[in-house]
């Protein structure tokens, strides 16, 4: 992926933070393809110590720094993430299933 796709992707992400007023903590990653993983060190370059991407123990992705399973858990607040492996696009694809107090559940497949 071209450096100006990088930055851009990476502008607009810090940008939509800001716009809402969050502070990413985490950096989920479906898979290392380049459209879903390419923007990961960039991202932690701008967003410093303590940022955390997390993405499937058996893909090789740009800036893991949490490799997680099938069944692995995270919490965010009140959210509730479950990873599952969801191999055939990449070897190490995974889902994330995430779940809050009184509202619908989703998976993240990216």
């Amino acid at each position: 992926m071209s450096l100006i796709w990088r930055f851009l992707i990476c502008r607009k992400v810090l940008a939509a933070a800001n716009a809402a007023g969050v502070r990413i903590t985490h950096i989920l990653t479906t898979h290392s393809h380049w459209d879903h993983a390419g923007g990961n060190l960039e991202l932690l370059s701008k967003l410093g110590e303590g940022v955390q991407v997390v993405g499937g123990a058996s893909d090789d992705i740009p800036g893991c720094t949490n490799f997680v399973k099938h069944g692995d858990t995270i919490l965010f607040g009140q959210i509730h993430i479950t990873v599952l492996d969801t191999p055939g696009h990449t070897k190490g694809h995974v889902c994330f299933h995430a779940e809050c107090d009184r509202s619908i559940p989703v998976v993240f497949s990216g």
